[in-house]
């Protein structure tokens, strides 16, 4: 896959762990290394989601997470 906005080719690994969280592992691997990390925890009513970037020069709107509650 290549990213639409920079690119750059993207290997994505997608894994339900056994704690019920999805993992999606992302691999940048053209004229930037790196990788993003995304962990969906869903607990009842309420979803957050955890972003961790490695890769500096890129990617400068990825950072921190984002809690969701449903009405």
């Amino acid at each position: 896959m290549v990213d639409p906005r920079y690119g750059q080719a993207l290997y994505t690994y997608p894994c339900l762990l056994k704690d019920g969280n999805i993992c999606l592992y992302v691999q940048i691997l053209d004229d930037y290394t790196g990788s993003i990390r995304m962990v969906l925890s869903p607990q009842g009513d309420r979803l957050t989601l955890y972003l961790r970037k490695i890769e500096e020069s890129l990617f400068s709107e990825f950072g921190g997470f984002l809690e969701a509650r449903r009405i």
